[in-house]
Protein backbone atom coordinates (compact mmCIF):
# COMPACT_ATOMS: atom_id res chain seq x y z
CA UNK A 1 0.00 0.00 0.00
CA UNK A 2 1.56 3.22 -0.92
CA UNK A 3 2.38 5.35 1.75
CA UNK A 4 0.63 8.81 2.38
CA UNK A 5 4.16 10.87 1.53
CA UNK A 6 4.71 8.60 -2.00
CA UNK A 7 2.31 10.19 -4.97
CA UNK A 8 2.35 7.76 -7.93
CA UNK A 9 0.32 7.67 -10.84
CA UNK A 10 -2.40 5.55 -10.82
CA UNK A 11 -1.94 3.67 -14.21
CA UNK A 12 0.45 4.15 -17.08
CA UNK A 13 -0.57 6.89 -19.68
CA UNK A 14 0.68 7.16 -22.84
CA UNK A 15 3.48 9.17 -23.66
CA UNK A 16 2.58 11.97 -26.12
CA UNK A 17 3.89 12.32 -29.51
CA UNK A 18 4.78 16.10 -28.46
CA UNK A 19 6.33 15.01 -25.14
CA UNK A 20 8.53 12.14 -27.53
CA UNK A 21 9.73 14.72 -29.96
CA UNK A 22 10.89 16.54 -27.13
CA UNK A 23 12.86 13.82 -25.70
CA UNK A 24 14.11 12.67 -28.96
CA UNK A 25 15.28 16.44 -29.05
CA UNK A 26 17.10 16.52 -25.91
CA UNK A 27 18.80 13.21 -26.99
CA UNK A 28 19.71 14.48 -30.29
CA UNK A 29 21.24 17.81 -29.17
CA UNK A 30 23.62 16.26 -26.30
CA UNK A 31 24.61 13.43 -29.13
CA UNK A 32 25.34 16.24 -31.67
CA UNK A 33 27.22 18.61 -28.37
CA UNK A 34 29.21 15.72 -27.96
CA UNK A 35 30.49 14.82 -31.19
CA UNK A 36 30.53 18.59 -32.76
CA UNK A 37 32.94 19.89 -30.05
CA UNK A 38 35.98 17.70 -31.38
CA UNK A 39 35.44 19.50 -34.62
CA UNK A 40 35.89 22.90 -33.15
CA UNK A 41 39.67 21.91 -30.87
CA UNK A 42 41.54 23.19 -33.32
CA UNK A 43 39.38 26.94 -33.85
CA UNK A 44 39.46 26.88 -29.94
CA UNK A 45 43.56 25.80 -29.89
CA UNK A 46 44.53 28.74 -31.93
CA UNK A 47 41.71 31.64 -30.23
CA UNK A 48 43.35 30.49 -26.38
CA UNK A 49 46.99 29.53 -27.76
CA UNK A 50 45.60 26.36 -25.98
CA UNK A 51 47.96 23.68 -24.65
CA UNK A 52 47.44 19.64 -25.13
CA UNK A 53 46.52 19.08 -21.99
CA UNK A 54 43.85 22.30 -22.21
CA UNK A 55 42.25 20.27 -25.72
CA UNK A 56 42.35 17.12 -23.51
CA UNK A 57 40.76 18.50 -20.72
CA UNK A 58 37.91 20.25 -22.60
CA UNK A 59 36.99 17.60 -23.78
CA UNK A 60 37.06 14.80 -21.36
CA UNK A 61 35.51 17.09 -18.18
CA UNK A 62 32.46 16.77 -19.95
CA UNK A 63 32.89 12.86 -19.93
CA UNK A 64 33.76 12.84 -16.61
CA UNK A 65 31.13 14.89 -16.05
CA UNK A 66 28.77 12.88 -17.63
CA UNK A 67 30.03 9.87 -16.42
CA UNK A 68 30.15 10.27 -13.01
CA UNK A 69 26.11 11.05 -12.87
CA UNK A 70 24.50 8.63 -15.08
CA UNK A 71 24.20 5.79 -12.31
CA UNK A 72 23.03 7.98 -9.60
CA UNK A 73 20.89 10.36 -11.88
CA UNK A 74 19.11 6.84 -12.18
CA UNK A 75 18.82 6.30 -8.55
CA UNK A 76 17.49 9.46 -7.90
CA UNK A 77 14.84 9.56 -10.20
CA UNK A 78 13.57 6.17 -9.27
CA UNK A 79 13.01 7.52 -5.71
CA UNK A 80 11.84 11.39 -6.30
CA UNK A 81 11.06 11.31 -10.02
CA UNK A 82 12.20 11.26 -13.53
CA UNK A 83 10.20 14.43 -14.71
CA UNK A 84 11.83 17.15 -12.05
CA UNK A 85 15.11 15.59 -12.53
CA UNK A 86 15.01 15.77 -15.96
CA UNK A 87 13.93 19.19 -16.28
CA UNK A 88 16.90 19.75 -13.88
CA UNK A 89 19.11 18.26 -16.54
CA UNK A 90 17.78 20.44 -19.22
CA UNK A 91 18.38 23.56 -16.95
CA UNK A 92 21.50 23.06 -16.11
CA UNK A 93 22.40 21.89 -20.00
CA UNK A 94 21.30 25.75 -20.76
CA UNK A 95 23.60 27.12 -18.35
CA UNK A 96 26.35 24.97 -19.32
CA UNK A 97 26.52 25.70 -23.10
CA UNK A 98 26.17 29.71 -21.71
CA UNK A 99 29.35 29.53 -20.00
CA UNK A 100 31.19 27.60 -22.80
CA UNK A 101 29.50 30.10 -25.68
CA UNK A 102 30.83 33.18 -23.79
CA UNK A 103 33.73 31.69 -22.28
CA UNK A 104 36.99 34.48 -21.93
CA UNK A 105 39.41 31.84 -21.36
CA UNK A 106 40.13 28.12 -21.97
CA UNK A 107 39.61 27.45 -17.90
CA UNK A 108 36.35 29.06 -18.22
CA UNK A 109 35.54 26.82 -21.48
CA UNK A 110 36.51 23.90 -19.38
CA UNK A 111 33.96 24.41 -16.37
CA UNK A 112 31.07 25.00 -19.29
CA UNK A 113 32.14 21.88 -20.07
CA UNK A 114 31.55 20.21 -17.03
CA UNK A 115 28.14 22.21 -16.38
CA UNK A 116 27.03 20.79 -19.76
CA UNK A 117 28.19 17.41 -18.46
CA UNK A 118 26.03 17.46 -15.77
CA UNK A 119 22.84 18.15 -17.45
CA UNK A 120 23.69 15.81 -20.49
CA UNK A 121 23.93 12.72 -17.78
CA UNK A 122 19.63 13.47 -16.66
CA UNK A 123 18.86 13.99 -20.30
CA UNK A 124 20.58 10.98 -22.10
CA UNK A 125 19.75 8.82 -18.98
CA UNK A 126 16.72 9.62 -18.62
CA UNK A 127 14.96 10.04 -21.84
CA UNK A 128 14.32 6.65 -22.41
CA UNK A 129 13.15 5.41 -19.20
CA UNK A 130 10.14 8.14 -19.61
CA UNK A 131 9.35 7.35 -22.96
CA UNK A 132 9.57 4.00 -22.43
CA UNK A 133 7.85 4.28 -18.42
CA UNK A 134 4.28 5.23 -19.41
CA UNK A 135 4.00 3.00 -22.40
CA UNK A 136 2.37 -0.08 -23.57
CA UNK A 137 4.75 -3.14 -23.26
CA UNK A 138 4.16 -4.03 -27.15
CA UNK A 139 5.51 -0.41 -27.93
CA UNK A 140 8.56 -0.79 -26.01
CA UNK A 141 10.56 -2.22 -28.68
CA UNK A 142 9.34 0.49 -31.32
CA UNK A 143 10.12 3.38 -29.53
CA UNK A 144 13.39 1.96 -27.86
CA UNK A 145 14.37 1.71 -31.86
CA UNK A 146 13.16 4.94 -32.89
CA UNK A 147 14.99 6.24 -30.80
CA UNK A 148 18.19 4.67 -31.04
CA UNK A 149 18.00 5.45 -34.63
CA UNK A 150 17.66 8.83 -34.27
CA UNK A 151 20.08 9.24 -32.02
CA UNK A 152 22.72 7.43 -34.05
CA UNK A 153 21.61 9.90 -36.90
CA UNK A 154 22.15 13.34 -34.75
CA UNK A 155 25.21 11.55 -33.68
CA UNK A 156 26.17 11.27 -37.57
CA UNK A 157 25.29 14.46 -38.19
CA UNK A 158 26.95 16.02 -34.97
CA UNK A 159 30.58 16.50 -36.91
CA UNK A 160 28.89 17.73 -40.08
CA UNK A 161 26.96 20.15 -37.80
CA UNK A 162 29.74 21.21 -35.79
CA UNK A 163 31.59 22.12 -38.99
CA UNK A 164 29.19 23.87 -40.90
CA UNK A 165 28.43 25.78 -37.42
CA UNK A 166 32.76 26.40 -37.15
CA UNK A 167 33.49 27.51 -40.77
CA UNK A 168 30.17 29.63 -41.01
CA UNK A 169 30.00 31.49 -37.49
CA UNK A 170 32.68 30.13 -34.85
CA UNK A 171 33.31 27.51 -32.64
CA UNK A 172 31.04 29.51 -30.26
CA UNK A 173 28.06 28.76 -32.34
CA UNK A 174 28.21 25.10 -31.20
CA UNK A 175 27.00 26.67 -27.95
CA UNK A 176 25.01 28.95 -28.95
CA UNK A 177 23.61 26.68 -31.21
CA UNK A 178 22.07 24.46 -28.08
CA UNK A 179 20.45 27.32 -26.05
CA UNK A 180 16.71 27.70 -27.75
CA UNK A 181 16.69 24.00 -28.77
CA UNK A 182 17.11 23.08 -25.42
CA UNK A 183 14.78 25.71 -24.02
CA UNK A 184 11.95 24.17 -26.33
CA UNK A 185 12.53 20.64 -24.89
CA UNK A 186 12.54 22.21 -21.72
CA UNK A 187 9.02 24.69 -22.07
CA UNK A 188 7.80 21.43 -23.98
CA UNK A 189 8.68 18.81 -20.71
CA UNK A 190 6.83 21.33 -18.28
CA UNK A 191 3.79 21.38 -19.83
CA UNK A 192 2.84 17.87 -21.62
CA UNK A 193 4.85 15.66 -19.46
CA UNK A 194 2.98 13.89 -16.69
CA UNK A 195 3.70 14.70 -13.11
CA UNK A 196 5.97 11.52 -11.42
CA UNK A 197 6.43 12.85 -8.42
CA UNK A 198 7.55 10.69 -5.71
CA UNK A 199 9.14 11.03 -2.00
CA UNK A 200 10.23 7.92 0.01
CA UNK A 201 11.15 7.78 3.18
CA UNK A 202 14.41 5.42 2.33
CA UNK A 203 16.83 8.74 1.46
CA UNK A 204 19.23 8.09 -1.29
CA UNK A 205 23.20 8.49 -0.55
CA UNK A 206 24.86 10.28 -3.61
CA UNK A 207 28.10 9.36 -2.45
CA UNK A 208 29.06 6.47 -4.64
CA UNK A 209 28.44 9.83 -7.73
CA UNK A 210 30.97 11.98 -6.10
CA UNK A 211 33.63 9.23 -5.20
CA UNK A 212 33.09 8.15 -9.28
CA UNK A 213 33.80 11.66 -10.14
CA UNK A 214 36.80 11.66 -8.02
CA UNK A 215 38.46 8.47 -8.68
CA UNK A 216 37.63 9.75 -12.81
CA UNK A 217 39.55 13.14 -11.82
CA UNK A 218 41.90 12.62 -10.38
CA UNK A 219 43.42 9.15 -12.40
CA UNK A 220 42.90 11.84 -15.31
CA UNK A 221 44.82 14.02 -13.91
CA UNK A 222 47.78 11.86 -13.42
CA UNK A 223 47.75 10.35 -16.52
CA UNK A 224 47.39 14.03 -18.06
CA UNK A 225 50.67 15.02 -15.95
CA UNK A 226 52.29 12.33 -16.81
CA UNK A 227 52.36 13.44 -20.34
CA UNK A 228 54.82 16.45 -19.48
CA UNK A 229 56.97 15.41 -15.94
CA UNK A 230 56.96 12.05 -16.57
CA UNK A 231 56.23 8.60 -14.33
CA UNK A 232 58.09 9.07 -11.77
CA UNK A 233 57.36 13.14 -10.73
CA UNK A 234 55.75 13.75 -7.55
CA UNK A 235 52.86 15.31 -9.82
CA UNK A 236 51.86 12.64 -10.98
CA UNK A 237 52.30 9.95 -8.58
CA UNK A 238 50.22 12.27 -5.99
CA UNK A 239 47.03 11.73 -7.82
CA UNK A 240 47.62 8.57 -8.97
CA UNK A 241 47.84 7.39 -5.90
CA UNK A 242 44.80 9.46 -4.72
CA UNK A 243 42.85 7.65 -7.34
CA UNK A 244 43.22 4.10 -6.56
CA UNK A 245 42.44 5.00 -3.17
CA UNK A 246 39.34 7.08 -3.47
CA UNK A 247 38.55 3.83 -5.90
CA UNK A 248 39.43 1.43 -2.52
CA UNK A 249 36.30 3.58 -0.28
CA UNK A 250 34.30 3.61 -3.26
CA UNK A 251 33.83 -0.19 -3.62
CA UNK A 252 33.75 -0.51 0.36
CA UNK A 253 30.96 2.17 -0.07
CA UNK A 254 29.28 0.56 -2.41
CA UNK A 255 29.87 -3.23 -1.13
CA UNK A 256 28.00 -2.04 2.32
CA UNK A 257 26.01 1.07 1.69
CA UNK A 258 21.69 -0.12 1.82
CA UNK A 259 21.20 1.63 -1.77
CA UNK A 260 23.65 0.56 -3.88
CA UNK A 261 24.51 2.51 -7.40
CA UNK A 262 24.20 -0.82 -9.11
CA UNK A 263 23.20 -4.49 -7.95
CA UNK A 264 26.71 -5.47 -8.57
CA UNK A 265 25.47 -9.38 -8.40
CA UNK A 266 24.34 -9.03 -12.04
CA UNK A 267 27.12 -7.71 -13.59
CA UNK A 268 28.83 -11.00 -12.70
CA UNK A 269 27.10 -13.54 -15.45
CA UNK A 270 29.11 -14.62 -18.52
CA UNK A 271 30.04 -13.56 -20.38
CA UNK A 272 29.16 -9.45 -19.15
CA UNK A 273 32.82 -9.12 -17.77
CA UNK A 274 34.63 -9.41 -20.79
CA UNK A 275 31.99 -7.33 -22.44
CA UNK A 276 32.63 -4.69 -20.24
CA UNK A 277 36.29 -5.51 -20.70
CA UNK A 278 35.52 -5.18 -25.02
CA UNK A 279 33.40 -2.21 -24.58
CA UNK A 280 36.51 -0.48 -22.22
CA UNK A 281 39.34 -1.25 -24.90
CA UNK A 282 37.45 -0.29 -28.05
CA UNK A 283 37.07 3.07 -26.42
CA UNK A 284 40.43 3.65 -25.54
CA UNK A 285 41.58 3.02 -29.51
CA UNK A 286 38.51 4.59 -31.32
CA UNK A 287 37.99 7.45 -28.68
CA UNK A 288 41.73 8.56 -28.37
CA UNK A 289 42.63 7.59 -32.15
CA UNK A 290 39.32 9.91 -33.76
CA UNK A 291 40.14 12.87 -31.33
CA UNK A 292 43.72 12.89 -32.74
CA UNK A 293 42.74 12.52 -36.72
CA UNK A 294 40.48 15.90 -36.21
CA UNK A 295 43.02 17.16 -35.35
CA UNK A 296 45.18 16.15 -37.62
CA UNK A 297 42.97 16.62 -40.66
CA UNK A 298 42.35 20.27 -39.93
CA UNK A 299 46.06 21.69 -38.96
CA UNK A 300 48.53 18.90 -41.16
CA UNK A 301 46.25 18.16 -44.00
CA UNK A 302 44.22 21.74 -44.49
CA UNK A 303 40.63 20.75 -44.15
CA UNK A 304 38.33 23.22 -43.68
CA UNK A 305 36.30 21.97 -40.31
CA UNK A 306 33.15 21.53 -42.53
CA UNK A 307 35.26 18.64 -44.43
CA UNK A 308 37.05 17.46 -41.37
CA UNK A 309 33.51 17.14 -40.11
CA UNK A 310 31.92 15.76 -43.20
CA UNK A 311 34.58 12.82 -44.11
CA UNK A 312 33.99 11.86 -40.26
CA UNK A 313 29.96 10.72 -42.05
CA UNK A 314 31.50 7.86 -43.70
CA UNK A 315 32.49 5.74 -40.39
CA UNK A 316 29.04 6.45 -38.35
CA UNK A 317 26.88 5.83 -41.98
CA UNK A 318 28.62 2.64 -42.32
CA UNK A 319 28.03 1.94 -38.89
CA UNK A 320 24.39 2.61 -39.49
CA UNK A 321 23.94 0.67 -42.73
CA UNK A 322 25.56 -2.46 -41.12
CA UNK A 323 23.54 -2.48 -37.71
CA UNK A 324 20.65 -4.84 -39.36
CA UNK A 325 23.66 -7.08 -40.25
CA UNK A 326 25.39 -6.89 -36.69
CA UNK A 327 21.70 -7.72 -35.82
CA UNK A 328 21.15 -10.99 -38.48
CA UNK A 329 24.80 -12.29 -37.03
CA UNK A 330 24.20 -12.42 -33.16
CA UNK A 331 21.01 -14.05 -34.17
CA UNK A 332 22.66 -16.86 -36.58
CA UNK A 333 26.10 -17.45 -35.62
CA UNK A 334 27.25 -16.03 -32.34
CA UNK A 335 28.84 -12.92 -31.02
CA UNK A 336 32.65 -14.70 -31.07
CA UNK A 337 33.26 -15.03 -34.37
CA UNK A 338 32.09 -11.88 -35.53
CA UNK A 339 33.42 -9.57 -32.97
CA UNK A 340 36.46 -10.95 -33.55
CA UNK A 341 36.47 -10.91 -37.46
CA UNK A 342 35.23 -7.50 -37.42
CA UNK A 343 37.68 -6.33 -34.27
CA UNK A 344 40.59 -6.93 -36.81
CA UNK A 345 38.85 -5.13 -39.54
CA UNK A 346 39.16 -2.27 -36.98
CA UNK A 347 42.96 -2.95 -36.53
CA UNK A 348 43.54 -2.64 -40.40
CA UNK A 349 41.50 0.41 -40.64
CA UNK A 350 44.03 1.57 -37.69
CA UNK A 351 47.22 0.18 -39.93
CA UNK A 352 45.77 2.34 -43.30
CA UNK A 353 45.37 5.09 -41.17
CA UNK A 354 48.73 4.71 -39.44
CA UNK A 355 50.01 5.90 -43.45
CA UNK A 356 49.05 9.21 -43.02
CA UNK A 357 51.54 12.43 -43.67
CA UNK A 358 51.18 15.54 -44.51
CA UNK A 359 50.81 15.30 -48.76
CA UNK A 360 48.40 12.02 -48.02
CA UNK A 361 45.01 12.77 -49.96
CA UNK A 362 41.12 13.06 -48.84
CA UNK A 363 40.87 9.04 -50.67
CA UNK A 364 43.20 7.77 -48.15
CA UNK A 365 41.32 9.45 -45.04
CA UNK A 366 37.91 8.09 -46.60
CA UNK A 367 39.43 4.25 -47.25
CA UNK A 368 40.77 4.42 -43.74
CA UNK A 369 37.50 5.45 -42.41
CA UNK A 370 35.42 3.24 -44.50
CA UNK A 371 37.24 0.84 -43.44
CA UNK A 372 36.86 1.61 -39.72
CA UNK A 373 33.02 1.82 -40.19
CA UNK A 374 33.10 -1.64 -41.17
CA UNK A 375 34.77 -3.31 -38.12
CA UNK A 376 33.13 -1.33 -35.33
CA UNK A 377 29.54 -1.22 -37.30
CA UNK A 378 29.39 -5.07 -36.59
CA UNK A 379 31.46 -5.32 -33.34
CA UNK A 380 30.08 -2.89 -31.03
CA UNK A 381 26.31 -3.20 -31.38
CA UNK A 382 27.34 -6.92 -30.87
CA UNK A 383 29.20 -6.37 -28.02
CA UNK A 384 26.58 -3.85 -26.36
CA UNK A 385 23.47 -6.59 -27.11
CA UNK A 386 25.31 -9.85 -25.68
CA UNK A 387 25.45 -8.28 -22.17
CA UNK A 388 22.17 -7.07 -22.45
CA UNK A 389 20.65 -10.58 -23.42
CA UNK A 390 22.92 -11.93 -20.97
CA UNK A 391 21.85 -9.59 -17.69
CA UNK A 392 18.21 -10.61 -18.32
CA UNK A 393 15.21 -8.38 -17.79
CA UNK A 394 15.67 -8.53 -14.09
CA UNK A 395 19.76 -6.71 -14.83
CA UNK A 396 19.20 -5.08 -17.89
CA UNK A 397 19.54 -1.16 -15.75
CA UNK A 398 22.52 -2.49 -14.33
CA UNK A 399 24.09 -3.49 -17.52
CA UNK A 400 23.01 -0.88 -19.59
CA UNK A 401 24.13 1.73 -16.80
CA UNK A 402 27.73 0.17 -16.66
CA UNK A 403 27.82 -0.17 -20.31
CA UNK A 404 27.95 3.47 -20.48
CA UNK A 405 30.20 4.32 -17.68
CA UNK A 406 32.58 2.11 -19.01
CA UNK A 407 32.66 3.04 -22.84
CA UNK A 408 32.63 6.67 -21.02
CA UNK A 409 36.03 5.83 -18.98
CA UNK A 410 37.40 4.15 -22.25
CA UNK A 411 37.11 6.94 -24.07
CA UNK A 412 38.63 9.52 -21.20
CA UNK A 413 41.63 6.99 -20.97
CA UNK A 414 41.51 6.75 -25.04
CA UNK A 415 42.05 11.08 -25.44
CA UNK A 416 44.21 11.44 -22.22
CA UNK A 417 46.48 8.08 -23.04
CA UNK A 418 46.76 8.61 -26.81
CA UNK A 419 47.14 12.43 -26.49
CA UNK A 420 49.92 11.53 -24.41
CA UNK A 421 51.43 9.24 -26.79
CA UNK A 422 51.46 11.79 -29.68
CA UNK A 423 52.98 14.61 -27.80
CA UNK A 424 55.75 12.56 -26.47
CA UNK A 425 56.46 10.85 -30.00
CA UNK A 426 56.19 13.73 -31.96
CA UNK A 427 58.56 16.07 -29.58
CA UNK A 428 61.06 13.20 -30.22
CA UNK A 429 60.43 13.04 -33.75
CA UNK A 430 61.07 16.67 -33.62
CA UNK A 431 64.20 17.14 -31.43
CA UNK A 432 65.66 14.10 -33.39
CA UNK A 433 65.67 16.53 -36.36
CA UNK A 434 67.13 19.44 -35.15
CA UNK A 435 63.50 20.99 -34.21
CA UNK A 436 64.00 24.17 -31.76
CA UNK A 437 62.67 23.51 -28.00
CA UNK A 438 61.42 26.50 -27.56
CA UNK A 439 58.92 25.29 -29.99
CA UNK A 440 57.72 22.36 -28.45
CA UNK A 441 54.43 23.61 -27.32
CA UNK A 442 52.89 23.94 -30.72
CA UNK A 443 54.50 21.12 -32.31
CA UNK A 444 52.85 18.94 -29.66
CA UNK A 445 49.38 20.08 -30.13
CA UNK A 446 50.18 20.41 -33.78
CA UNK A 447 49.26 23.81 -34.44
CA UNK A 448 51.53 24.38 -37.10
CA UNK A 449 50.64 28.00 -37.75
CA UNK A 450 52.32 29.05 -34.38
CA UNK A 451 55.67 27.20 -35.50
CA UNK A 452 55.54 29.01 -38.75
CA UNK A 453 54.59 32.48 -36.71
CA UNK A 454 57.71 31.79 -34.88
CA UNK A 455 60.31 30.17 -37.11
CA UNK A 456 59.12 29.95 -40.57
CA UNK A 457 57.87 27.43 -43.28
CA UNK A 458 60.74 25.81 -43.27
CA UNK A 459 60.46 24.76 -39.31
CA UNK A 460 56.62 24.34 -40.03
CA UNK A 461 56.97 21.70 -42.71
CA UNK A 462 59.46 19.54 -40.38
CA UNK A 463 56.53 20.42 -37.28
CA UNK A 464 54.16 19.04 -39.50
CA UNK A 465 55.91 15.52 -40.31
CA UNK A 466 56.87 15.06 -36.45
CA UNK A 467 53.15 15.38 -35.68
CA UNK A 468 52.12 13.23 -37.95
CA UNK A 469 54.39 10.74 -36.46
CA UNK A 470 52.78 11.40 -32.94
CA UNK A 471 49.50 10.49 -34.90
CA UNK A 472 50.66 7.27 -36.67
CA UNK A 473 52.07 6.07 -33.71
CA UNK A 474 48.88 6.30 -32.09
CA UNK A 475 46.99 4.76 -34.99
CA UNK A 476 49.67 1.68 -34.35
CA UNK A 477 48.34 1.39 -30.33
CA UNK A 478 45.16 1.56 -31.60
CA UNK A 479 45.34 -1.38 -33.60
CA UNK A 480 47.56 -3.43 -31.40
CA UNK A 481 44.52 -2.48 -28.52
CA UNK A 482 42.22 -3.74 -30.82
CA UNK A 483 43.72 -7.10 -32.19
CA UNK A 484 43.89 -7.72 -27.90
CA UNK A 485 40.20 -7.09 -28.52
CA UNK A 486 39.68 -9.06 -31.12
CA UNK A 487 41.96 -12.06 -29.47
CA UNK A 488 39.79 -11.88 -26.12
CA UNK A 489 36.54 -12.12 -28.11
CA UNK A 490 36.88 -15.17 -29.86
CA UNK A 491 38.07 -16.80 -26.46
CA UNK A 492 35.15 -16.05 -24.71
CA UNK A 493 32.29 -14.51 -26.06
CA UNK A 494 29.49 -17.20 -26.52
CA UNK A 495 29.81 -19.02 -29.98
CA UNK A 496 26.42 -20.07 -30.11
CA UNK A 497 23.64 -17.60 -30.13
CA UNK A 498 21.90 -17.05 -26.80
CA UNK A 499 18.44 -17.96 -25.91
CA UNK A 500 16.64 -14.40 -24.46
CA UNK A 501 13.57 -12.49 -24.07
CA UNK A 502 15.11 -9.44 -23.88
CA UNK A 503 14.56 -7.24 -27.31
CA UNK A 504 17.39 -5.27 -27.41
CA UNK A 505 17.75 -2.77 -30.58
CA UNK A 506 21.48 -3.34 -31.98
CA UNK A 507 22.79 -0.18 -32.79
CA UNK A 508 26.38 1.15 -32.57
CA UNK A 509 27.44 3.79 -30.03
CA UNK A 510 28.55 6.83 -31.23
CA UNK A 511 32.17 8.15 -32.01
CA UNK A 512 34.14 10.87 -30.50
Amino acid sequence: MAQPHEKFLAKPQPTGKFVMVALILGTILVSIDGSAMSVALPSVQRQFDATSANLQLIMVAYMIAMAACLLPIGAVSDRVGRKPIYITGLITFMIGSGFSATSSSVEILIFGRVVQGLGAAAISGLAIAILTGNAERERVPKIIAMWTTLSLMASTAGPFVGGFLVSTFGWRSVFYFNLPFTFFVLVVTIFSLKDDHKVQAQRMKLTGGLLIALTLSSFTWAIMQMQQFGFTSFKVVLPLVISILVLAVLVFEQRHTEIPLVQWGSLLRNPIPVTLMLSLLSGLALSGSMYQMTIFNQNVLGFSPTLAGSVSLITTLACAVLASLAAKLLQTVGSAVPVMVSLLIAAVAMIILAQLNPSSTLTLVMIGLLVLGIGIGIANPIISSIAMQSAGNSGSGAVSGSLGLVGSIGSILGITVMGGVTTRVALLDWEKNGGDSALNGFVGVGNLEGVASQAGQAARDLAANSYAAGVNSTFIVGAVILVISALLAIAVLPKKPLQSDVEVPVIAPPIV
